[in-house]
């Protein structure tokens, strides 16, 4: 132990620096000086340079303390990462917390400290705004609604000395004075597009950008969230240890090949219990619509287990019982006759089309009413087909120019087959879904081709 003032039989801080010889040999003039108590502040009351707090005073208000931005998950003003294999989720995932942060709402049934939040989109600027169009279609975001929810679309370097952490730390300053809200959680995405021309396995090389990723947050006072990429066997964050080793909170996502549900696992909680785990779904989302390909623009949304499946079947459209058989009929017609619409008629591409007598015999093959009178039986079928068929098409289940009728891909209470990416069995024996309701489920999958 060395003191400055020892009794005897310790070592005073005095004999220690007369056993070191003269200063000059091993430090500059004044530092050795420096570390006399009586030197230590000539000019006031000395203060420590690192944050020193005494055992008796850390019950004292002031200074920081470790909290959450969203409850046992991620802290505030720490660092964390979102690992996943490609197409896994982990960017849908990153985009989702950014939003309950910048809204204030709950994820996955944890609070929120709602704060302003700056998403950095190394990786497709574009596809991203794509991505935010589909949460505030889904969820209803009003269109006055002030979001604290700032998009860089730009990569930065945060790996050369003289790459771009200073400059984003500028740029974040400046976002600061524009928002309601302090900014409390910054995303960079992905961590490998932040840091070009650096070796992953490197460990010096992680430590020099994962020490700029710590600069931003010790110059904001935000938490700031990597999304990163895992190794090629999928077991952990690709590259050095190091990555994991200095953040505070890891989060791992999981894709399920068969079932295309992820499990996200908090792998690691540096101050609190890890292991939370919740299981989602993306289900895509309607955000435009492109003239020139004549094809819906969609992208996906988070949503938890369950809610995908419950949001299709309350979007599916409720028919009446004598419209069942009719429009039964149709999807027949369209498996046994159907054609490419016509490009005059301004469809989807693959949409599928029945000129109106197919769909009339197609409805008179399945029709199981007793009539001994042929004639009175072809007017009722007449009749059933034109009061039906004018419902489904005032619901906007079935368009229709004549000679051309065609569904329009909505999905239908009690025809399972109609609801995108369902290979249920249909207990109907109806025909497999048309290139049109092909290409919607496609749509609503798209989720399988983002990262």
């Amino acid at each position: 132990m060395i003191i400055d003032d020892a009794p005897a039989g310790m070592r005073s801080l005095a004999d220690v620096l007369a056993e070191m010889g003269p200063a000059d040999d091993y430090a500059p003039p004044g530092e050795i000086a420096a570390l006399s108590p009586a030197a230590a502040a000539p000019d006031g009351p000395w203060q420590s340079k690192f944050g020193g707090v005494r055992f008796s005073e850390i019950d004292d208000d002031g200074g920081d303390e470790f909290d959450f931005l969203i409850d046992e998950f991620l802290s505030v003003g720490d660092r964390s990462v979102i690992g996943g294999a490609s197409q896994s989720g982990k960017s849908f995932l990153g985009i989702h917390i950014g939003l309950c942060v910048a809204r204030g709402v709950d994820f996955f049934g944890r609070k929120v400290r709602r704060g302003a939040v700056i998403y950095q989109a190394g990786e497709g600027g574009r596809g991203v705004k794509k991505r935010l169009r589909a949460y505030r279609n889904h969820f209803g975001v009003p269109s006055d609604e002030d979001v604290p929810f700032v998009l860089l679309t730009h990569p930065v370097d945060l790996f050369r000395a003289d790459g771009d952490t200073k400059p984003l730390i500028a740029e974040i300053a400046a976002w600061q004075a524009k928002l309601p809200l302090p900014i409390s959680l910054i995303v960079i995405d992905t961590f490998a597009t932040a840091t070009p021309g650096a070796e992953e396995n490197s460990g010096r090389d992680m430590s020099i950008a994962l020490s700029h990723v710590a600069d931003i947050a010790r110059a904001t006072g935000a938490h700031v969230c990597i999304v990163h990429h895992l190794n090629a066997s999928g077991t952990k964050l690709r590259g050095h240890t190091s990555i994991y080793a200095n953040v505070d909170q890891v989060i791992e996502v999981e894709r399920n090949e068969q079932t295309g549900v992820r499990t996200a696992t908090l792998t690691k909680q540096k101050d609190a219990p890890a292991g939370v785990k919740f299981q989602f779904e993306l289900m895509a989302v309607k955000v435009g619509y492109n003239e020139w390909s004549r094809r819906d623009v969609t992208s996906c949304v988070v949503l938890p287990v369950g809610e995908k499946q419950q949001e299709r079947t309350k979007a599916a459209v409720g028919l009446r019982g004598n419209e069942d058989p009719v429009f039964l009929a149709l999807l027949s017609a369209l498996k046994a006759k159907g054609e490419f619409a016509p490009a005059e008629l301004g469809l989807p591409v693959g949409t599928r089309a029945v000129r109106f007598h197919d769909w009339r015999e197609a409805f008179v093959a399945i029709d199981a009413s007793a009539d001994d009178d042929e004639g009175k039986r072809k007017e009722r079928q007449r009749k059933a087909l034109e009061r039906s068929g004018a419902g489904l098409l005032k619901i906007g289940v079935i368009g229709r120019a004549n000679p051309w009728v065609w569904w329009t891909g909505k999905p239908v209470a009690g025809f399972p087959e109609t609801f995108p990416k369902t290979r249920a069995a249909s207990a109907r024996s109806v025909p497999e879904p048309d290139a049109a309701s092909a290409a919607a489920a496609a749509a609503m999958d798209e989720a399988d081709s983002f990262l």
